[in-house]
């Protein structure tokens, strides 16, 4: 989703986190993993474990991203898709 004021892109990025974690799942921070954006989450189902499958939600400037992260995914591989998906979103909105 594409918000036209960065602020109103975080306020929306926080509301959306608490929204994907308010019953039965965890957050935390995903920056270190995924370094080129403002603000990056994983969510989770069960315990922290990526493995399992679960959400990563991005903020980059007035883009806020929610990606849905398939099972059993290294980190790597989650760092390959996210830079394809942002690519392939950003060159549709332009």
């Amino acid at each position: 989703m594409r918000l036209r004021n960065p602020k109103l892109a975080e306020y929306i990025f926080d509301l959306k986190l608490q929204e994907m974690t308010e019953y039965l799942s965890e957050h935390w921070t995903a920056e270190k993993y995924v370094d080129t954006v403002d603000r990056a989450s994983f969510i989770t189902l069960t315990g922290g474990d990526i493995s399992k499958g679960g959400a990563l939600l991005l903020l980059d400037g007035e883009w806020v991203f929610v990606f849905r992260l398939p099972i059993d995914l290294d980190a790597d591989e989650v760092k390959e898709l996210l830079v394809s998906k942002m690519e392939e979103t950003y060159n549709i909105s332009n």
